[in-house]
């Protein structure tokens, strides 16, 4: 039996429409992501990547990735794993609580690789 890829895990089915903001080379193609996936901008989507390092980038950039969600969307918030212990100002729980407060439900998180974790949120 094969390994499920990171895409199967997280249930990102084929011919999805997915937006991404601030993609880092690599994880993106790590996510083993179905062919017929196309690429649009964010209130076009159904799935939108943000992709962040520092709390300063998720506080700037998540209220508007948020805000331009198209109905039924989920945001994926793409964060890199042990970030505190590697010298950054933020992890799984900073993610969370800016979550919380833009009244985002947490819907799974997966790790992508060895440096790469995900939360997918949407609206509650």
């Amino acid at each position: 039996m094969s390994e499920k890829s990171v895409a199967e895990k997280a249930r990102i089915k084929p011919e999805t429409a997915i937006a991404i903001i601030n993609g880092v080379p690599g994880v993106i193609e790590a996510l083993g992501l179905p062919d017929d996936v196309t690429f649009v901008e964010p209130d076009a989507a159904r799935l939108v990547f943000l992709f962040v390092s520092t709390c300063a980038e998720l506080e700037a950039q998540m209220p508007p990735a948020v805000a331009s969600l198209a109905p039924g969307a989920a945001l994926w918030v793409f964060f890199r794993k042990g970030s505190k212990a590697a010298g950054f100002d933020m992890n799984r729980d900073s993610v969370w609580a800016i979550a919380e407060r833009l009244n985002m439900r947490p819907l799974g998180l997966v790790g992508i690789n060895e440096t790469w974790s995900a939360f997918r949120l949407r609206p509650a």
